[in-house]
């Protein structure tokens, strides 16, 4: 499930609240941004200065890290909620790609 909105219409807190009720993974830019700095990658060196700087990545590399952590098993086997991402149409194509474009998308004015 992805909810897309804009800034203030309640996107993080409906995105939780389906998450807690029927079990799904939170993803959010920002935890996949952090959790890429603790590690000791080639990327890592990159989130940790985007997340210092208070910046995002380009959007084929936030799209990368963000695809990674679809395809990890606790999002392939209980489903995950994505917030904030995507939220470009350039990381929309990237995730189509993919094939890993949630099931279900809600649209919050």
């Amino acid at each position: 499930m992805a909810i897309i909105g804009p800034p203030g219409s309640g996107k993080d807190k409906i995105g939780k609240h389906f998450a807690n009720t029927y079990g799904l993974v939170t993803i959010s830019k920002l935890s996949v941004l952090w959790a890429e700095s603790q590690k000791d990658t080639s990327l890592s060196v990159a989130a940790k200065t985007a997340i210092e700087k208070g910046e995002w990545l380009d959007d084929e590399v936030m799209a990368k890290l963000v695809i990674q952590r679809l395809s990890e098993p606790d999002c392939e086997f209980n489903g995950y909620v994505l917030l904030d991402f995507p939220d470009t149409v350039k990381q929309f194509t990237l995730l189509q790609q993919s094939n890993k474009v949630p099931k279900i998308l809600c649209f919050r004015e």
